[in-house]
């Protein structure tokens, strides 16, 4: 079993995306893929088949609801959500491709999903308020291990609380799924489910 995601460097050690960016532009991360999440560098898991599964089922699935042309749907690639580095899995962001030396603003996404088994709790208790905290009005979260899909929609930006999205629904493979950004674009969740 993988460990789930742990930071790379000292726990009281707080990075900004520029210093981060620093970090890694010059090699100083080590190998693989990294995040910046509340200040703190965190290594990405290595992937089992049935996440790379995950991605591809939904990426495949997402291509026909998103046409290129007014969209594009980033695997893996880092976005800008106020100080936070994160990549998700997949992102659907509007506007077309383009190749540029910036990040992408996370307000651009109109869905994010997270293709989770060891990362679940990153996943559903940290970066909701991340994704939240930038208007994102539509976060998934395949759960692999539960074989489920965790649903977060109504983001509240700011409140007593901090971010954090009012809608949270748990969908099972049973049932069908559509984008907010295309209502009418029905998924099934077993078909996208390793």
């Amino acid at each position: 079993m993988i460990a789930a995601a742990s930071p790379i460097l000292s726990h009281t050690a707080r990075f900004t995306p520029e210093q981060y960016i620093h970090l890694s532009e010059n090699n100083m991360l080590g190998q693989g893929r990294t995040e910046l999440i509340n200040g703190e560098i965190i290594r990405v898991c290595s992937q089992f088949d049935q996440h790379a599964y995950g991605v591809t089922e939904l990426y495949e699935a997402l291509q026909p609801i998103f046409p290129k042309s007014k969209f594009w749907i980033r695997q893996q690639a880092t976005l800008q959500c106020n100080d936070n580095l994160p990549e998700p899995d997949l992102a659907v962001v509007t506007g077309t491709r383009t190749a540029t030396r910036t990040i992408m603003n996370g307000q651009r996404a109109v869905l994010i999903v997270e293709v989770s088994d060891s990362t679940v709790l990153m996943d559903t208790e940290i970066k909701p308020a991340i994704y939240a905290a930038v208007g994102i009005k539509d976060y998934w979260v395949m759960d692999l291990n539960a074989r489920q899909l965790i649903v977060h929609r109504d983001p509240v930006i700011s409140g007593r609380n901090g971010p954090r999205y009012k809608s949270i629904q748990t969908l099972d493979t049973t049932q069908k799924i559509a984008p907010l950004a295309a209502p009418k674009k029905v998924i099934k969740i077993a078909k996208i489910m390793p």
